[in-house]
């Protein structure tokens, strides 16, 4: 009789996992209600709440709860009832006043109600809501932590003698507390910059994402959505950057070995601080890598200056400002595997940076 939990809580889901028998004929030209699976909106079953136009002759119909029901909704008072109902034809309900009523409550004493009018209703499915603090009638008091009573009710038109069936679906409480919880969702699935992570240290970078065609699981209170992912970049990536020991140079040319663990290759962070000066010109070369290379000459490389040449995002600053002109050759990468790169030039220390990647 209903699960808690998340945005929206299920009351009953007509004949999927609740019983229909929890649902009776309150006199009038109400039948008991049925399990359908022709006319249905969420999960493979509905209730169908037959009216015949000849048992009572009273030109209404009702129908309610009259096992299981005893809900407490001791904190949904200020929230929304959801429910789903089917009109084959809207010809036989009365064309004006009340022709739909949907009431919950205690007991009969105690007890609100809502009203629909025929204006309001469509053929098909009606997606009906209702707003439990602000009711078109109270009588009593409601006691919320024992909810017993549920009715639904039509309004035939007048001397109506046809037989008809409306049928009801998913009846459920959406928990208004909850909406800023659901609005920072939105607002986290259009956020860019995301990363997934495949498991603790391997994540896959996400420029957008959209959520869209969500599906109630029915007999729970949860929904499931297709969630799409835009990412333009296929590679998963280690969460830790691998930061290579210190290279001091101090005879040229000099060599050193760069391990790359992923599968694929990736361009590292290269930072060159001179220990002399070295405005006559170095170069940097992976051999592994066909002897790809990279050489820079700047007057303005002089003792202590950095350069650092970000292979990633393709730039080459000295000190912190942009001397990418002074750059020729290409930007070097580490192949997967063991790199051995070659260094010319006057004695320096260098610091390698790079982020394994797969595929």
């Amino acid at each position: 009789n209903g699960t808690t939990g998340g945005l929206v809580r299920l009351l009953h889901d007509m004949g999927d996992n609740d019983p229909v028998t929890d649902w009776g004929d309150l006199s009038y030209d109400g039948l008991t209600p049925t399990t359908d699976t022709t006319y249905v909106k969420q999960g493979s079953t509905a209730m169908k709440c037959g009216v015949d136009a000849d048992k009572h002759g009273n030109d209404a119909a009702w129908w309610g709860t009259i096992s299981g029901a005893d809900y407490d909704l001791s904190d949904c008072s200020s929230d929304w009832i959801y429910f789903w109902v089917y009109f084959p034809t809207l010809d036989y309900l009365q064309a004006s006043g009340t022709c739909f009523h949907f009431w919950i409550g205690t007991d009969n004493s105690n007890r609100i109600k809502f009203y629909w009018t025929k204006t309001e209703l469509s053929v098909g499915w009606n997606l009906l809501k209702a707003h439990l603090s602000n009711p078109d009638a109270i009588e009593g008091t409601v006691t919320w932590s024992s909810i017993k009573q549920l009715w639904w009710g039509v309004n035939e038109s007048v001397g109506n003698t046809t037989d008809f069936s409306i049928y009801v679906d998913d009846l459920k409480v959406w928990r208004v507390s909850h909406q800023g919880e659901f609005d920072d969702l939105m607002r986290w699935v259009g956020k860019t910059d995301l990363k997934f992570y495949k498991d603790t240290s391997r994540y896959i970078n996400v420029e957008s994402m959209d959520l869209k065609n969500h599906t109630w699981i029915i007999g729970n209170s949860k929904a499931k959505a297709t969630l799409a992912l835009y990412c333009p970049d296929p590679f998963w990536y280690t969460d830790d950057e691998t930061t290579e020991g210190t290279w001091t140079v101090s005879a040229s040319p000099d060599s050193n070995q760069v391990v790359n663990l992923g599968n694929i290759d990736v361009f590292p962070v290269i930072e060159i601080t001179a220990a002399a000066d070295l405005s006559a010109g170095i170069e940097l070369k992976n051999e592994t890598d066909g002897d790809a290379l990279f050489s820079y000459t700047d007057s303005s490389f002089t003792t202590g200056k950095k350069l650092t040449v970000d292979c990633v995002d393709g730039s080459v600053d000295l000190d912190g400002t942009n001397t990418y002109r002074f750059l020729e050759g290409q930007f070097i990468r580490l192949l997967s595997g063991r790199n051995t790169l070659t260094y010319t030039g006057g004695d320096c220390s260098i610091v390698i940076k790079h982020r394994d990647r797969w595929l």
